[in-house]
């Protein structure tokens, strides 16, 4: 290289240095944070089947931080940014087939045993005598208080009333105020689809505390379930301990494996390492879907007398953009599309916008109000494939008196 070329090129470096010096002396510009809230309404509010101003809820705050687990004010896509489209079926049923969910992939319930059938009907025969009793009781008050107020009336009726399976006729109901409790709201992170395991685990849990409750006597809660364990023991050496699931599935495995009970419940999206750890195992008795066909969207009166009777109902429904950013209120968006999220019903409320249903999600207490929410009758499909699962009374005894 000739002496003309090195000195071209030595001024070439020279000048392209000196350029850029203004930018490697100053102060670099942090890039502003935009407020993952502000993001979510805006999405919120541009999706399809958005109810706009006509909303019924307030949004939460969402803080801007970055989490490895939970939802809050992750800037990273929940699990519903990767849908699936089997989780979103578009096929029609045959009437004849009202059990028959292999098309869609959906498990059907297990046939019910002899035993399990005289259980649920003994169970439904107790709840219908407290329900006659009630009605007795209310005709005998009225007879004797004709003078009565309407307040006292109305008082006394709830009071003696709706007792039993009548429950299911209230216009406001909520298991938390009755004498059941539903567990803590825990939080499946913003990235894992397991939502399925949460609900599953709960309904199971509550079923076997209102075993309890109704025969008078002290749950036996030493080794506790979790999601944790559910997942790792239905799953062992998988790759994905995050990936989607169905309720359907878990309550049949409840039947033949058994609820996992004990191990660690520590639960974090960013460990792979999880193993089985369970101590022992609970088998459920059986469990059903809510309706005869159940892609469709049940029935107020179906889920009521199903949340009596079995304390929770797991269901699914069109997941969006705006529902986490419920605060409080009643959720009401009609977005119709898309995958499913799946939550338990352990009440409701007929005079909330129109009738309203009280879900325990998984996203953690900063959700809706300590991780409770109330979602309108209907709102994104709520109600399809609801379906509860019932506890096995012999083996909580087993399982009490092993533990004494």
């Amino acid at each position: 290289m000739n002496v003309f070329r090195k000195r071209n090129l030595f001024f070439g470096f020279f000048l392209m240095y000196l350029a850029a010096l203004p930018v490697f002396s100053q102060t670099p510009t942090p890039t502003p944070l935009v407020s993952q809230q502000a993001i979510k309404v805006n999405k919120c509010n541009a999706q399809a089947g958005s109810v706009g101003s006509n909303r019924t809820y307030g949004f939460r705050e969402m803080p801007i931080i970055r989490t490895p687990t939970g939802a809050e004010g992750s800037d990273k896509p929940r699990w519903y940014a990767r849908l699936f489209p089997f989780l979103a079926p578009k096929i029609k049923y045959d009437r004849a087939a009202i059990r028959n969910l292999d098309s869609l992939g959906k498990t059907a319930p297990i046939g019910e045993t002899e035993r399990s059938i005289k259980i649920r009907a003994a169970t439904d025969k107790k709840l219908t005598s407290l329900a006659e009793e009630g009605a007795r009781k209310w005709q005998e008050w009225i007879t004797a208080n004709p003078g009565a107020s309407p307040e006292d009336k109305k008082k006394t009726e709830l009071e003696l009333r709706f007792q039993g399976i009548a429950a299911a006729q209230l216009p406001r109901f909520d298991w938390r105020e009755n004498g059941l409790d539903v567990g803590e709201v825990e939080d499946q992170g913003y990235n894992c689809r397991v939502c399925w395991a949460f609900a599953s685990v709960d309904a199971m849990q509550i079923s076997r505390r209102l075993i309890t409750l109704r025969a008078q006597t002290d749950f036996k809660g030493k080794y506790a379930p979790s999601a944790r364990q559910l997942i790792s023991c239905r799953k062992p050496n998988s790759e994905d301990l995050c990936a989607e699931n169905w309720h359907g599935d878990t309550f049949s495995y409840f039947i033949y494996q058994g609820l996992p009970l004990g191990g660690s419940r520590k639960y974090s999206v960013e460990n792979k390492d999880w193993t089985c750890e369970a101590e022992k195992y609970v088998k459920a008795l059986t469990w059903d879907y809510v309706s005869s066909f159940p892609a469709n969207i049940s029935t107020p009166e179906e889920i009521k007398q199903a949340v009596i009777t079995n304390g929770a109902v797991v269901t699914a429904f069109k997941l969006d953009y705006c529902f986490d950013l419920y605060g409080n209120g009643v959720f009401n968006e009609e977005f119709n599309q898309g995958g499913n999220h799946i939550v338990s019903i352990i009440g409701w409320d007929d005079e909330k916008d129109g009738g309203a249903w009280l879900i325990k999600n998984s996203y953690g207490k900063k959700w809706g109000k300590d991780g409770f929410g109330w979602m309108k009758y209907g709102s994104n499909g709520i109600g399809r494939f609801s379906a509860f699962v019932v506890a096995d009374p012999d083996a909580e005894a087993a399982l009490a008196e092993n533990e004494k």
